[in-house]
């Protein structure tokens, strides 16, 4: 809101329940979406997803989810996670690198026309392990020195590097004409084309 994006264009939203299956989770994010669309007339929202909130977006996406402008993924395990061995309820399960879920999701996600996806992911993050796992093929994908998993959702530097991307080719809060294009002048290490992803 303070850079530009009005109150009601600004939605916050946590699971029922935060460990259930992504694939639950998905209709979630669905419903947000259309919610938002509904009550602000726009044609497509952006979404700022963090960890696991991301798989659910991407499963939202392959299951043939519209209305999605850009999305920005905070430390997502996008090819899995070794902890999740240690997590709870099915949303756990289908982070296992692996998993039936990650392997289906693989599959659906390469036929889907996604919109523009940023990645960002901390080099000490004790959550997304390996840390590569959180890099997505085709993405601006960034790296930064050194939030926590968790803090990836307040640190400073993540959000400009998130603003700056959801403001972009046109869209709410695209007021600031210097913002910076995507993969240009990165705060901190990044990994674009290092990984040959954009």
């Amino acid at each position: 809101e303070k850079d530009g994006w009005p109150a009601e264009a600004v939605v916050a939203i946590t699971f029922d329940d935060p460990v259930g299956s992504n694939r639950l989770h998905a209709r979630e994010v669905g419903r947000a979406v259309e919610a938002l669309r509904e009550a602000t007339g726009a044609p497509a929202v952006d979404i700022v997803a963090h960890s696991m909130g991301g798989l659910a977006v991407r499963r939202y996406l392959a299951d043939g989810g519209e209305g999605v402008r850009r999305v920005a993924f905070l430390g997502t395990p996008h090819h899995g996670t070794y902890t999740a061995w240690l997590a709870w309820g099915d949303g756990g399960r289908e982070m296992r690198p692996g998993s039936t879920f990650l392997r289906e999701l693989a599959v659906d996600w390469a036929g889907v026309r996604t919109p523009p996806a940023l990645t960002v992911r901390t080099l000490i993050d004790t959550h997304v392990i390996p840390g590569r796992s959180a890099v997505l093929e085709g993405a601006d994908n960034r790296a930064v020195c050194c939030p926590s998993h968790f803090g990836l959702r307040w640190n400073g530097t993540v959000y400009r590097i998130a603003r700056d991307f959801l403001r972009w080719s046109g869209g709410p809060g695209t007021a600031d004409p210097d913002a910076e294009a995507p993969g240009a002048g990165a705060e901190g290490p990044s990994d674009s084309g290092r990984d040959g992803s954009r």
